[in-house]
């Protein structure tokens, strides 16, 4: 009667072994497919801000006259696909900016979409000369000090 009640203590081990096992490696096998999806959003949400700020660069609208309103990012990122959607408001009124990030993750398609408003440029946009500094800067003057105001008394000189 022993040796049965043993032989039945160990097949409940094993069984309860085995259970916790499975319920283990599954709980590791979904940690890993949640650690990889995080991936894919951290990396069009770095992908995303990179667009934006593009926009935000050059103006939503001459980015709008100079860009494709979609494509695929380069390598390493060729997985991700943008697209760029710039409406106006109207005169005086940020443009409404809208940018979404897709990717492929296994058989699902996945995307991250961002809205946020961009202030349109102001004057000529065309006329690269209100950005000139009204007077010349003089960068030697300000990375070499002329040698005699940096002698200074007691120099010797």
């Amino acid at each position: 009667m022993r040796r049965g009640m043993a032989l039945l203590d160990v097949l409940v081990a094993a069984m309860v072994l085995a259970i916790g096992m499975t319920i283990t490696m599954s709980l590791a096998s979904q940690s890993l497919l949640n650690q990889r999806a995080s991936e894919h959003r951290i990396t069009a949400s770095w992908l995303a801000d990179g667009l934006l700020s593009m926009v935000l660069a050059e103006g939503p609208r001459r980015f709008s006259m100079r860009q494709q309103p979609e494509g695929r990012f380069e390598a390493p990122f060729d997985d991700f696909t943008w697209l760029v959607e710039i409406r106006s408001l109207g005169d005086w009124v940020p443009y409404s900016v809208q940018a979404t990030i897709a990717w492929q993750d296994g058989a699902n398609s996945m995307s991250l979409t961002f809205d946020t408003r961009i202030a349109p440029r102001q004057g000529e946009e065309d006329d690269w000369s209100d950005w000139r500094p009204d007077e010349p800067l003089d960068r030697e003057a300000r990375a070499w000090p002329d040698e005699e105001a940096s002698a200074g008394p007691g120099s010797g000189g």
